[in-house]
């Protein structure tokens, strides 16, 4: 063959191929292939998973078998075109099925789908009530009536407003400080911070010094679950199921096996970084169906092409309800218990950053960031949360106590504070020490420990930190001060986000004798949504009088109320009372309410707080609670 006429042998051979021109076995083969590397893994997949958890397939999962369907495709048409390109098509001959056998390997998975179906929805509308719940709390973090009641009247949140209609409601006042973590363990104990020890974001369950309402429920022998209540980590192996809430500082909780919950919800793993494809995988095991798994997978897809930390934010947010109440009911009809908690914490979060984006005229200025969707986050946000209750109280016998309660309110802070945050990742690697020290911040300082081995790079860590300057200006960025094997690091002006601050007014800092843009080391989060005493409170159930309108009623006298409502001995070292207005006339008479001078101690608390506290600290600095 002339040497001239080869490669355009070759690029006609190639083109001849491109053009999947394909003979019988050809077209066999790419048949074939797509249905063994695509269909079936999604096929055996969820089988794997309805064995144990039958519920599964609750809606077909269209981002899974998009990502199934186009993993098939990219391999059948990657082996055929390299075997019409390498063999000319004979692979073909040897390697494709009998057509009955390709038809086969779409019409088994196929039909197996259907049949998951089938057994999935039968085996959901074949579910019994859980007869054995007698009290429910649903915790909506920093719900307000201000949003609560115009979605009421424009029908929105069907869910809630029958609870109301047919139950009591009122204002839910707080406590100052209002922080959430010692606000609902008051709520729970019907004590004030001082009495029951919890005082901030950095206590624990260990710091516990009264017994809530949880505690003697269990001590009258009901059985107690837990999703989501604060202020219940390290998790109590006591109660029936206990999933801490979102300052855990990490991923365990009760039973082990509900450990994929926390996993998923904090994204934090256990041993090592997190792996969000196991996580789902075991909360879809556990009882997620797929239409959670999928909105979870098509967050991760979307946080992996890359989003706006305002959009990953919402999204994860809104993705998470649905996956939440999934596994909320699971654990109920796995342990049944008789009083239980139901935690979001959405309302919080996104009204701290999205208020403005919802109520615009109550600000001086424009949203930062003109994007509409934006507008609606936190109102939808109610509605995943009003579906969520609904989908509960169908599981709930008629008889049972509900409580939908909030730790407080939420309103605009016209001031639209501002604040710095030093990224420490970006300052360590540029220094040449990533992974050499842990960080996290507490009240505008940033205290910094040695990674196992590096004990002694301590005193370079804080020499390099105060050579850190503003270009043009020699004046040292940091303030160091060594505590021990603690390194303590503050900045020499205020982090305020203002035209003025000198993270304003100078684009550039010198770092270990490179040029870095200030952006790429300090950065500001904005806060339009602030904390109100005002909350939220609706009781509905046998012995609450319909319609009832309440006005206000403080947040000591709910742990009383709701232990008069479930027969159980009240402490008079309680600072609250019974709510009695919210019950029928003649219903405390009929049944007097039951005290104790106080309730026994509870066991020892105390002892090293384990935990890494660096994942932590950044959901804590997300919500502006830390610098």
């Amino acid at each position: 063959m002339d040497a001239s006429t080869q490669p355009h042998g070759k690029q006609t051979r190639f083109k001849s191929a491109f053009r999947f021109s394909f003979n019988t076995g050809s077209r066999r083969l790419f048949i074939f292939l797509w249905a063994i590397c695509g269909l079936w893994p999604l096929f055996l997949l969820t089988l794997t998973v309805s064995i144990s958890n039958p519920g599964f397939l609750d809606s077909c999962p269209v981002t899974l078998a998009s990502l199934s369907a186009g993993a098939g495709l990219i391999a059948a048409f990657g082996f055929t075109l390299a075997s019409r390109l390498i063999m000319r098509g004979r692979w073909s001959n040897y390697l494709v099925p009998a057509r009955r056998i390709t038809a086969l390997a779409w019409i088994i998975p196929l039909a197996g789908f259907m049949a998951l179906g089938i057994v999935s929805a039968g085996w959901r509308m074949s579910q019994p009530r859980l007869n054995d719940a007698r009290f429910i709390v649903f915790g909506l973090d920093a719900a307000t009536w201000d949003i609560i009641d115009p979605l009421l009247e424009q029908d929105k949140l069907p869910n809630l407003k029958r609870l109301i209609d047919s139950g009591a409601r009122a204002d839910f006042i707080s406590l100052e400080p209002i922080r959430s973590p010692l606000v609902w363990t008051s709520i729970a104990t019907g004590r004030p911070p001082e009495a029951h020890g919890v005082e901030g974001f950095f206590s624990t369950r260990l710091d516990l010094r009264v017994p809530r309402l949880w505690d003697v429920a269990h001590a009258a022998r009901l059985r107690v679950g837990l999703f989501r209540w604060l202020t219940t980590w390290p998790v109590l192996d006591s109660f029936e199921f206990v999933v801490p809430s979102w300052i855990a500082r990490s991923p365990e909780a009760w039973p082990a096996d509900c450990g994929c919950i926390q996993q998923t919800l904090l994204e934090q793993g256990v041993d090592g970084a997190y792996n969000p494809a196991s996580a789902l995988f075991g909360c879809a095991r556990l009882g997620a169906g797929a239409g959670a798994i999928d909105r979870m997978t098509w967050f991760y897809l979307s946080d992996a092409v890359g989003l706006s930390e305002e959009e990953r934010l919402e999204r994860k947010a809104l993705s998470e309800v649905r996956l939440q109440t999934d596994l909320f009911i699971a654990l109920m009809r796995r342990h049944r218990p008789n009083a239980a908690a139901f935690c979001l914490y959405g309302t919080d979060q996104l009204g701290h950053r999205f208020w403005h984006y919802m109520k615009p005229d109550q600000f001086h200025s424009p949203p930062p960031n003109a994007c509409p969707e934006f507008a609606s986050v936190i109102e939808r946000y109610y509605h995943a949360a009003d579906r969520a209750i609904g989908r509960v109280l169908r599981s709930l016998p008629p008889d049972c106590r509900v409580a939908v309660i909030s730790d407080h309110g939420m309103k605009a802070d016209p001031a639209l504070p501002g604040q710095y945050f030093a990224d420490m990742d970006a300052i360590l690697s540029a220094l040449g020490r990533r992974g050499e020290f842990r960080h996290h911040t507490i009240e505008r300082h940033i205290l910094i420990d040695p990674a196992p081995g590096h004990e002694n790079q301590l005193d370079a860590l804080a020499n390099g930190l105060g050579r850190i300057h503003f270009t043009g200006d020699e004046d040292p960025i940091f303030t160091t001060e060594r505590e021990g094997n603690t390194l303590s690091v503050r900045t020499n002006f205020s982090l305020t986000a203002h035209p003025d601050s000198p993270l304003a007014q100078n684009p550039t800092i010198e770092i270990a004798g490179e040029t870095i843009p200030t952006g790429r080391l300090f950065f500001v989060r904005y806060f339009s949504g602030t904390h109100d005493l005002k909350g939220v409170m609706v009781l509905h159930g046998p012995g609450v009088r319909a319609g009832a309108r309440l006005g206000e009623v403080s947040l000591l006298d709910f742990a009383p109320t709701a232990l008069y409502w479930l027969d159980l001995p009240i402490s008079r070292e309680m600072e609250g009372r019974v709510v009695s207005e919210a019950f029928k006339e003649g219903a405390l008479e009929a049944r007097p309410a039951k005290y104790v001078d106080e309730y026994p101690a509870l066991r020892e608390n105390g002892g090293e707080v384990p935990g890494d506290q660096n994942a932590f600290m950044e959901r804590l600095r997300s919500l502006g609670y830390v610098e």
